[in-house]
């Protein structure tokens, strides 16, 4: 059976009918009129658009006089036309305002904080609007979890008991995690620019994260799982600092972290200044409580270079003789001297940058050696 239809095409008629029939299959008594046809609008779908849309789709061989009338061409030309006119009419709906992207962005920056759920709805709403309003509902972090739920079925939380402080909220794995999963949660991860990730009591209350940070870890499909990010607080625990190289990257500009002074997080201290090379603010909390602690740190210290605003206790002479030289500091926050001499000498250049000094040391001689370092700096 060929087709079988009949619709008003301009001044002409397109018949169909058994083949047999004098119509025998698909006749136009004026072809030019298929082409020429602009019945058609945004609002209304005739039944010429079923009828074009299955001439298109038929093999030529099923059309008669498709040799001398080239009825597939025809009516693949009129739809191509409408598809054209839809668009069109697509792109008109929306108001002309809508589309500059920096009134979009104040749009959703004005939906942050409080109205995250709204925020959350205008990325679903338009595609127009849905990448700024993802980066900005993406943009700050206090926890891994959001990232983490972005695998469904892969994690789930549980209650795990604790003699001393009663049940613990924890996060475990389900199954076995495969690509296909991380494909949702690299996207989110990407619009991410500041991480906070805080165990300091009122902290927002997050699930440990201590059973599944081993296994991110090692099958990470990338170096970083924020490769965008910018500020980073890393204060999670005393046994998940190693995990930190996990989430920073060399775009890093601003860090804080505090860390137990072990082997195994001295350890990965020493390799991070390899990944920082354009951190401006960096803020250390480490307690000194031997030998080796203090020169772990110092190699750290020694090792970074064009901060601007650095916050640390001072592990020793060497460190200290480091910071003096850095021609970019502005902000200096000194917290402690694990050692200070009775005379504290920098060669020059001696914070030649400085303009901002704070101090938290108790005893007076101290503090007098300390500031008699800081003579020629422009505080």
């Amino acid at each position: 059976m060929a087709l079988y239809a009949t619709e008003k095409v301009s001044h002409g008629q397109l018949v169909g009918g058994p083949k047999g029939h004098a119509s025998h299959g698909c006749v136009v008594q004026n072809p030019r009129g298929i082409r020429k046809y602009d019945g058609r609008t945004p609002h209304s779908v005739s039944r010429i658009d079923k009828v074009m849309n299955k001439i298109s789709q038929m093999p030529s061989d099923a059309i008669a006089l498709e040799d001398r009338f080239k009825f597939l061409d025809r009516a693949d030309s009129l739809m191509t036309k409408w598809d054209q006119l839809l668009e069109e009419h697509r792109s008109r709906g929306m108001h002309r305002c809508l589309k500059i992207v920096e009134l979009v962005d104040m749009i959703c920056f004005h939906l942050l904080p409080r109205r995250k759920r709204s925020l959350a709805a205008l990325a679903r709403t338009c595609k127009a609007f849905h990448e700024q309003a993802l980066d900005h509902l993406w943009h700050d972090q206090e926890t891994l979890c959001n990232v983490l739920r972005c695998m469904p079925g892969v994690f789930d939380t549980y209650h795990a008991p604790s003699p001393i402080a009663g049940p613990n909220h924890c996060m475990r794995l389900l199954r076995p995690i495969v690509a296909s999963d991380w494909l949702r949660p690299l996207d989110h991860a990407r619009r991410v620019k500041h991480l906070k990730i805080d165990s300091h009591p009122g902290a927002p209350l997050d699930p440990s994260l201590s059973e599944i940070l081993p296994v991110l870890s090692q099958c990470l499909p990338s170096h970083s799982l924020f490769p965008n990010l910018r500020t980073l607080r890393w204060n999670p625990g005393s046994s998940e600092f190693i995990y930190m190289p996990m989430v920073v990257n060399p775009s890093l500009t601003t860090l804080f972290f505090e860390c137990e002074p072990t082997s195994t997080n001295l350890s990965i201290l020493s390799t991070l200044p390899r990944s920082f090379t354009t951190l401006r603010n960096l803020s250390i909390g480490v307690v000194f409580d031997s030998d080796p602690t203090r020169s772990a740190v110092s190699s750290f210290v020694q090792a970074i270079g064009n901060v601007q605003s650095l916050s640390l206790a001072i592990p020793d002479l060497a460190a200290f003789q480091h910071i003096g030289r850095l021609l970019s500091l502005v902000t200096l926050h000194v917290t402690s001297f694990a050692l200070i001499p009775s005379t504290l000498h920098v060669p020059a250049p001696n914070f030649a940058a400085l303009k901002k000094l704070s101090l938290e040391i108790c005893v007076v001689h101290e503090a007098h050696n300390c500031t008699t370092s800081f003579d020629s700096a422009p505080v």
